[in-house]
């Protein structure tokens, strides 16, 4: 803590020191700006990824999911 004095007021600067939290990110926000507008939206990252998985799954292997007699 730190105090100081500067005409005839009295300040307390407190000090803290904080270990940042390390985490996988969950979601990304992506912008789209226009001449006119302006599009935000928030994409959840685990289920895109599985809609894009499942997705091009039936393009990887096409005979596991199309039986041909």
């Amino acid at each position: 803590m730190i105090i100081k004095r500067k005409t005839n007021k009295w300040y307390a600067i407190f000090i803290f020191k904080l270990k940042p939290r390390e985490e996988e990110p969950q979601s990304i926000i992506a912008f789209d700006i226009n001449e006119n507008t302006v599009a935000v939206s928030r994409v959840d990252l685990p289920s895109t990824v599985d809609k894009v998985v499942n997705w091009n799954r039936q393009y990887l292997t096409p005979q596991l999911l199309f039986n041909e007699n």
